[in-house]
Parts: structure tokens; sequence; C-alpha cells
């Protein structure tokens, strides 16, 4: 399968190592200045992808360029994003705290409408590579965050809470998380990516949620 690049507004595509006009091309590429010629070199990144010949249809379809912190609650740094919005998945650039393809931080990942990582492939560039260049993972526990997760702190904050400290997500508003830990504190943690998904939390239940929120009310 392939990935094409809309590189304007007017969704031009273009096939991946293709010369475009505008200043977009294959990530690192030369391509052609617009006016009065010459070259340039992609230096941002593009409005939108289309993939198509996938075996697995929800991967085809047209990605348009989302807020990369906004859209999901992602446990992870997310430079640029794109969706389909037909099937709900994403192409995200990211970077990774788990290990990636190629051993480097930074990675292009295609994930599910539950955020689950299916694809990936060595990042470092604006523009990923068609598919030959994907490989097909499976990361337990990596997905975007939900109502019911377990959920523990990557890291200490000073005033707040402790690295590793475990509790259950209640309500997730755009890029903020609210949390009950162990001890039925409630916490809002406004950047995701500090918070870890356990691979445990499938057998959460809301009826667990439910019963700390109302634990909370109680105590306060």
């Amino acid at each position: 399968w392939q990935i094409f690049l809309s590189v304007q507004a007017q969704a031009q595509l273009v096939g991946p190592g293709a010369l475009v006009p505008g200043g977009h091309g294959s990530g690192g590429n030369l391509v052609p200045r617009g006016g009065g010629g010459g070259w340039s070199v992609v230096t941002h990144w593009a409005e939108g992808f289309y993939i198509g010949g996938s075996s697995i249809e929800a991967i085809n379809g047209v990605y348009k360029k989302t807020d990369a912190e906004a859209s999901r609650a992602f446990p992870h740094l997310a430079f640029a994003a794109y969706e389909n919005s037909e099937s709900k998945w994403m192409l995200i650039n990211c970077l990774a705290d788990w290990k990636t393809v190629n051993g480097l931080r930074d990675e292009w990942i295609i994930v599910d409408e539950l955020g689950r990582h299916v694809m990936a492939q060595a990042a470092g560039e604006y523009l990923p590579k068609s598919g030959p260049s994907w490989i097909m993972v499976d990361r337990k526990g990596l997905k975007h965050l939900s109502v019911g997760d377990r959920i523990a702190t990557k890291e200490s904050i000073d005033g707040f809470w402790r690295k590793g400290t475990t509790g259950i997500i209640t309500k997730i508003n755009g890029t903020y998380v609210t949390w009950i830990d162990d001890e039925n504190r409630s916490w809002t943690a406004s950047v995701p990516r500090q918070l870890m998904r356990l691979e445990n939390s499938d057998d959460i239940s809301i009826d667990i949620v439910k019963a700390c929120t109302s634990a909370l009310v109680q105590n306060s």
C-alpha cells in the first residue's frame, strides 16, 4: 500500500518520493520552489495524507492534520497527528518511551480507534514512507487513555504525587485527565504523558470507577 501527500489547500495528492510544488515532498528531499523557480527542503508538517491499497480496510482513507495534543489523551508526546475521519484511526509522529522499531526515540505509528499501536516505522522526517517501511507491532497497554483505565505516574512532582502512584481515571477532557489514587485523592494531570496505563487496565470495570468517585465525595 502507499501513502500520498496532500500538499495544498486544494488537496493535490502526490505519490511518495515525487517532486511537488509549494515546498513539500518526501521527508528531507529537495522539492521545487514556487514562483521564481529553484529548490527547497521540506521544513514543516504536511496538511494531510491519503492511504490506499491496504488489506486492513480501516487504515485506508484520508488523514487530516489535527491537534497533536488535544485530539486524544495519548500517554506520549505527539509532534504531529493525522486522523482518518471515517475509521478514526490515526497516523502520528511521536517521541516514544517504549522500544521502537529502530531503537531510536522518534517514531511514526498508526493506531486504531482505541489508540492501540498497529504499525510503526522509523521517524526523523516530516513525511512517513509507504507500505514496505511499516512494521506490524503488538504493544500491550499502549493506547490512548480512557475512563476506567488503571494508571501509574511516570515521575514525581513536588507538592503533588510520587513516581509510581497508582489510580483509576474518572474523567477525560481534552488534554486534562482526572484520576483518583488508591488513597481516594483526586488529581488532574494536564499532560496525559505524565501517566502510564497499566496492562491490567482491561480488568477494571466502570462500577469500580463509580465506587471510587462516590468514596471521594463522601470523604470530602
